[in-house]
């Protein structure tokens, strides 16, 4: 199980790679960092019923990745918050992909 300091390391860092920080990730730091909370994000994605998990999985994991420098300003735990912002993603995912 993941402490919720290792989640806000986890955002800390990608907060870094998003804003050009001194030393940028490699991509299997970054892998890293997002691996934890793939479960979680796809488990949104089963729920919601999308048909293509990996897009919206995808998606999700951008928003974060681009609001993630936000994230301590809230206040909020980092699992709390990518959560929440994963459910604000996924559903403009599923209105951008209805017919």
């Amino acid at each position: 199980m993941i402490s919720a300091d290792s989640d806000a390391a986890l955002l800390r860092t990608l907060a870094g790679s998003r804003m050009g920080g001194a030393s940028l990730p490699t991509a299997d730091e970054l892998g890293q960092c997002v691996r934890p909370f793939l479960p979680v994000l796809f488990a949104l994605a089963d729920r919601a019923g999308v048909a293509d998990r990996e897009a919206a999985v995808f998606a999700m994991l951008d928003e974060v990745q681009h609001w993630c420098h936000c994230w301590e300003s809230t206040g909020l735990p980092a699992r709390a918050w990518v959560v929440g912002m994963a459910q604000k993603r996924l559903r403009q995912y599923q209105l951008s992909n209805q017919h």
